[in-house]
């Protein structure tokens, strides 16, 4: 790794052969997300179309896509299933006035855009990037190159973590290991696929709901039609950041129960998880709330701010552009529905299904609750819960 004065970080690799170049592409397709640009630098006949071409073919997850080189027409759109992309060739760019009538400035919202040629828009370049540049290595043959890549500013820890990845499958003898990004559709079995449904807003109201349905009859307060009504409003608002925050695998009932220690294990991998049979795609928060505010086990409300705190700096770490504002928001908001769903759910294993031993977990859950909803985000919905839901005998 170099440290450059500019900020940013650089590595080198050399690929010997075409396959090694496609892992190398398969690393970079795995860290990419809406909106990153990509710059392709060498001579002719170095390889940046060939990678581009590889990189947009994997990211459709056809290799029969026509990938044109855009170097007459100046710029190319591909929609595919995790962005779209655009790919452009400056080679016959003259000066930085042209770069306007390219359309660079109205790109599809999220694009990834790989650029090649950029050094016909020196001066021009955001600072969050990742260059790649690509020479030729006569030496190992014909397919033979050298890369060097380096991710500046926001992208310089992403580019650091491509390579801990590389070094760590390399010496775990998987260097040649096919490399795919954790996909919404995950295979099971031959010829059996299962796909991960949204946690969308229609399965966040549900479960909300199961406040309305149980929990509120359970101390009698059954609601009104109004006061359902001002809820759902109040709730589709509030998980409107929910809806746009970036998604990944959502366990939902990541929390004691369903953790074992393998002592036998190391690291991470120490972590055993069961009970993952309803995982969703949804935001990351979930899981973390579902983690901190245990529903069979109290934690202390400075320990779940210390674990809190532990996972935004990891966050923040590996990504500097981490919104942390943005995240706490999201976290009590999330906390907030779970405990309002769990509340719903104790109250109806107790009436419906005949199991009073979740009653006692009430209380834990009305105050994390009381906790979540102090967020001023969250001041709408926490003055509706005071004035309409009562805690209950014993809470």
């Amino acid at each position: 790794m170099v440290l450059l004065s500019s900020g940013g970080q650089s590595f080198t690799l050399t690929v010997p052969n075409k396959a090694a170049l496609a892992a190398f592409m398969a690393d970079i397709a795995a860290a990419l997300e809406p909106g990153d640009l990509v710059t392709l630098s060498g001579d002719l006949g170095a390889g940046k179309t060939t990678f581009a071409r590889a990189l947009i073919r994997y990211l459709a997850g056809d290799q029969t896509v026509d990938v044109p080189s855009p170097t007459f027409t100046f710029v190319q759109t591909y929609e595919l299933p995790r962005f779209p992309l655009v790919h452009a060739d400056l080679y016959r760019v003259t000066g930085a006035s042209e770069l306007a009538e390219l359309g660079f400035d109205d790109l599809p919202e999220g694009a990834v855009v790989l650029l090649e040629w950029p050094d016909r828009a020196a001066g021009l370049l955001p600072p969050d990037r990742l260059d790649i540049t690509f020479t030729l290595a006569p030496q190992l043959g014909a397919e033979g190159r050298n890369v060097r890549y380096t991710g500046y500013g926001a992208f310089a820890p992403r580019a650091e973590r491509i390579a801990a990845i590389r070094d760590f499958l390399h010496d775990s003898g998987l260097g040649d290991a096919e490399r795919h990004r954790m996909p919404e559709t995950i295979s099971i079995a031959p010829h059996v696929d299962h796909r991960l449904p949204r946690y969308d807003l229609g399965a966040f109201l549900i479960e909300a709901e199961l406040l309305l349905d149980w929990y509120l009859p359970s101390v009698d307060a059954p609601p009104t039609d109004d006061m359902r009504q001002t809820f759902v409003a109040l709730w589709r608002d509030a998980l409107e950041p929910a809806l746009a925050a970036q998604p990944t695998w959502v366990l939902r009932d990541y929390h004691s129960p369903n953790l074992l220690w393998l002592a036998d294990r190391d690291d991470v991998a120490r972590i055993g998880v069961l009970d993952f049979q309803d995982a969703l795609i949804g935001p990351a928060a979930y899981d973390v709330a579902s983690l901190l505010q245990d529903a069979r086990v109290d934690v202390p409300e400075d320990m779940e701010m210390a674990l809190l705190g532990r996972y935004v700096r990891a966050r923040r770490s590996d990504d500097p552009r981490f919104d942390v504002a943005g995240f706490s928001q999201l976290y009590a908001t999330l906390a907030a529905q779970r405990a309002t769903k769990i509340l719903g759910i104790f109250a109806r294993l107790d009436r419906r299904d005949g199991k009073p031993q979740y009653l006692r977990h009430m209380p834990r859950i009305w105050t994390y609750l009381q906790r979540a909803l102090a967020h001023p985000a969250l001041a709408p919905l926490k003055a509706w819960y005071d004035g309409n839901v009562p805690p209950g005998d014993g809470l």
